[in-house]
């Protein structure tokens, strides 16, 4: 990921994210020298930085498993 945004971003640069997921090209720019911001629309990602295999958010239950 940073071998695409190297061109783009430069040290100080505000990068935004509007949908983080588990933050991979902010964890990038980061990298960078970049200032991160992100955001998403399902709480649980951000929280736990994961999703499921079929690509909805998956957080932890009280039995360790996914949240209904």
């Amino acid at each position: 990921m940073s071998a695409v945004l190297a061109p783009q971003v430069r040290r100080g640069d505000l990068v935004y994210d509007p949908f983080v997921g588990t933050g991979s090209l902010l964890v990038a720019a980061a990298h960078l020298g970049a200032l991160t911001l992100g955001a998403d629309i399902d709480v649980r990602v951000l929280r736990d930085g994961k999703r499921g295999g079929d690509g909805r958010a998956r957080a932890r239950g009280r039995g360790g498993g996914p949240a209904s």
